[in-house]
């Protein structure tokens, strides 16, 4: 009884396929090279409330120019970011991100672990 290995019939076990390591028949993954970083150093800090203010306003004022319906906002009391989908003609917010409900909760979250604190303290 003869028993041949599995995998590429044409090549002898003494020598493997191109890429594969002895032993296998599978030939090893190709490796993606990540492209060559730009030296230009990545400002990791936290931007203020002026800059995020100033990047929402310059964000709705484009979308008003081309007449789409999103409006983005920062909850000033908990630091979230609200996007609301509003119907241009009425004005009417058709949907908001994240809702007013989980906005309120986190705003809840917030004052009890202030209370917990001086509570400790």
């Amino acid at each position: 009884m003869l028993i041949q290995p599995l995998g590429n019939s044409t090549q002898s076990p003494a020598q493997p396929a191109a890429g594969s390591t002895p032993g296998t028949d599978r030939a090893a993954p190709a490796v993606a090279q990540p492209p060559a970083q730009a030296s230009q150093p990545v400002n990791t800090a936290k931007p203020s409330a002026q800059e995020v203010q100033r990047a929402t306003d310059a964000i709705n004022k484009a979308l008003e120019q081309s007449d789409q319906s999103l409006r983005f906002s920062v909850d000033h009391d908990t630091g979230i970011t609200v996007v609301k989908v509003v119907d241009s003609s009425t004005d009417e917010v058709i949907r908001q991100i994240p809702s007013d409900e989980v906005i309120a909760i986190s705003r809840s979250i917030d004052r009890l672990q202030g209370i917990l604190l001086k509570h400790k303290a």
